[in-house]
């Protein structure tokens, strides 16, 4: 009995370490399946470039420009010191003017623009506390100018504005870093 059990340990052990790829079709099916599921990276823009964006929640379609970015240690009467970050010695204000334009043909809000977010390395930072509202009505033809204000924890990095990020119609925008030539 025993060395039928050895004889079956045997045959385990060499099945499992054999280079045999009859199963081909298999691992090829799996690989087409991944790459459907993928959602694809957006298109990165710069300074003054107008990308076209889609919202896949409401379907309405908008330009969005940004017109300027600026890191710094005031917005408009705040600074730094008065808003308190506590813990992030190095944070800044990331300022990035922004027109948006409504090009679909039904009235939309800013504010439904979702995953809207600066990025650090890819990575969310900060809250837009410091913005004006964009709760505002926008007509077909019609656009808008406001600036868009973040925390940035982390001003020595490759920052990103990015658009409905995580749908396909993610829209990314590099922005001017100083902080990253000192």
């Amino acid at each position: 009995m025993k060395k039928i059990i050895i004889l079956f340990l045997a045959i385990a052990v060499i099945a499992g370490c054999s280079d045999d790829t009859s199963d081909k079709g298999s691992k090829e099916d799996s690989k087409e399946v991944s790459k459907d599921t993928t959602i694809p990276e957006g298109e990165v823009y710069s300074i003054n470039e107008t990308a076209e964006i889609t919202n896949p929640k409401h379907g309405f379609t908008y330009e969005v420009t940004v017109n300027s970015f600026e890191l710094t240690d005031k917005y408009k009467d705040k600074t730094m010191d008065e808003l308190k970050v506590e813990g992030f010695p190095d944070a800044k204000l990331a300022v990035a003017n922004v027109t948006i334009k409504n090009i679909g043909d039904q009235v939309f809000k800013p504010s439904q623009i979702k995953n809207l977010l600066l990025t650090v390395d890819g990575n969310g930072t900060g809250k837009m506390d410091l913005s004006p509202s964009l709760n505002v009505e926008l007509e077909p033809g019609k656009e808008i100018t406001k600036d868009l204000v973040f925390f940035c924890v982390i001003p020595s990095s490759e920052l990103f504005l990015e658009f409905e990020r995580y749908s396909e119609y993610e829209a990314k925008f590099s922005l001017p870093n100083a902080e990253t030539n000192k």
